[in-house]
């Protein structure tokens, strides 16, 4: 059963365009999805700015898609899903991220390794015992 204030949380929640994770670990991830893609046309500085925005993007996407009870294990050690479990969750999640995410400057098939890599690198994160910073 749930509290009326827990209903409220719960409500406003899903109405609200939020995200989980920190500027510290956004740019972290960037800086490691930076090291394996490139996009084209574009310097280094403003490709990493991308990279920056399309990890926003799929962050808020995360946070509506994901009950908060999965998402949130980005930051308990303690608890945490299996490696499986996170295999499964990246291999539902890339088509229905892929759906809500188009970059026109890009291949569906690069789009599709970019949006595979960020999403690998935070579900992993999930695993118990595992962090971003891993």
């Amino acid at each position: 059963m749930l509290t009326n204030s827990e209903m409220n949380f719960i409500r406003d929640e899903f109405y609200e365009n939020k995200s989980l994770l920190t500027d510290e670990e956004i740019i972290n991830l960037a800086n490691n999805v930076n090291d394996v893609i490139n996009l084209p046309f574009l310097g280094e500085h403003k490709e990493f700015k991308i990279i920056v925005k399309i990890i926003h993007w799929i962050d808020n996407l995360l946070y509506r898609l994901l009950p908060n009870e999965y998402y949130d294990l980005l930051r308990d050690l303690k608890n945490g899903i299996s490696e499986d479990e996170a295999n499964l969750i990246i291999k539902r999640l890339v088509p229905v991220i892929n759906n809500n995410i188009n970059i026109p400057f890009i291949s569906e098939e690069k789009e599709g390794t970019l949006i595979t890599l960020i999403l690998s690198i935070i579900i992993s994160a999930m695993i118990k015992g595992c962090n971003l910073s891993e």
